[in-house]
């Protein structure tokens, strides 16, 4: 018992020291934040799952889902470091259930338009979980490597990744139960989710208690509609291969060229990370160097005719 103890004693000091730093190097973004830039905080929900509250018993069989992809934003469109200027809570509705890559794809690429239009932002640092399927594969990996601002991918250690973004979607969701539970809205599929949320989510202050509203007058929510046939699922020049040591990688960075990208072990925020200032990382024994990697794609982009 003892032995088996000590062999495992050591991954799991690992992953929980992963864990508790990638959640302090959020804080500390957040109380850093560099002038012209946001910090993004992202998350599938499950599923909302359209019930009527007076239904007919065939109904019951074929309720429509609706994919809800909430983005925690805060945003310093000021010139001063470390100030938050505004927060916004971005939430994407879609009638699309394939919750891939393909999807945070479209909507990252309407969130930096939406943030660069509004408020000038020239660089973002996001933070997610790490599911392969979504936000760490070589399809986002050439994303992050072809984003229109500078963008850092941070991603939570495996199972710590519950954050604002989970908030986000609990609130709404609940909204919606509730108007139907009233009767005060009848919510069959997605793009009717999306009017509900439009008409009375809006205003921060309308969803929470009165007495707290007040706190609430530099917060918004943004909500958009994505049909599913918006989502482009046939970007060939971004269908990537697998970077060896993905799972081990929390933290990558573009380096504004096409294909290539930066990857990391660990999240850093330090001054020399993050401004450039003093002569190296601080912490480098902990997150490790960067390494620069080539994206390669499963079909050569000298084959894709649309080229």
């Amino acid at each position: 018992l003892v032995d088996k103890l000590k062999n495992q004693i050591t991954p799991l000091n690992k992953h929980l020291f992963r864990a508790k730093w990638q959640q302090r190097q959020l804080r500390t973004c957040k109380e850093n934040i560099s002038p012209k830039s946001a910090v993004l905080i992202m998350d599938y929900a499950e599923n909302y799952v359209c019930t009527s509250q007076d239904e007919i018993q065939s109904a019951h069989w074929v309720n429509q889902a609706v994919t809800i992809h909430p983005i925690q934003a805060y945003i310093n469109s000021s010139d001063a470091q470390g100030v938050i200027t505004n927060k916004e809570a971005l939430v994407f509705i879609s009638d699309d259930l394939r919750h891939d890559a393909d999807g945070v794809a479209h909507f990252t690429s309407m969130t930096y338009d939406y943030l660069s239009t509004k408020y000038g932002i020239t660089s973002v640092m996001e933070f997610s979980d790490c599911c392969a399927q979504q936000y760490r594969c070589g399809k986002s990996f050439t994303d992050i490597s072809m984003a229109p601002l500078n963008v850092q991918h941070n991603y939570f250690e495996a199972s710590h990744g519950k954050s604002s973004a989970d908030g986000i979607a609990a609130t709404v969701k609940h909204a919606a139960t509730m108007a139907v539970t009233r009767r005060q809205y009848t919510i069959a599929d997605a793009k009717a989710f999306y009017n509900f949320c439009e008409a009375e989510l809006t205003v921060v202050g309308h969803s929470v208690f009165k007495s707290n509203a007040a706190k609430y007058t530099d917060s918004f929510r943004k909500f958009f509609f994505v049909p599913r046939d918006d989502v482009d699922r046939e970007r060939v020049t971004h269908d990537a291969k697998t970077i060896k040591g993905t799972m081990q990688v929390h933290c990558a960075v573009g380096t504004g060229r096409p294909y290539v990208i930066k990857l990391r072990e660990l999240t850093c925020s330090c001054d020399f990370c993050v401004n450039a200032e003093g002569e190296h990382c601080l912490y480098e024994e902990y997150v490790g160097t960067w390494r620069t990697v080539s994206i390669e794609l499963k079909t050569p982009l000298e084959s894709h005719s649309i080229l």
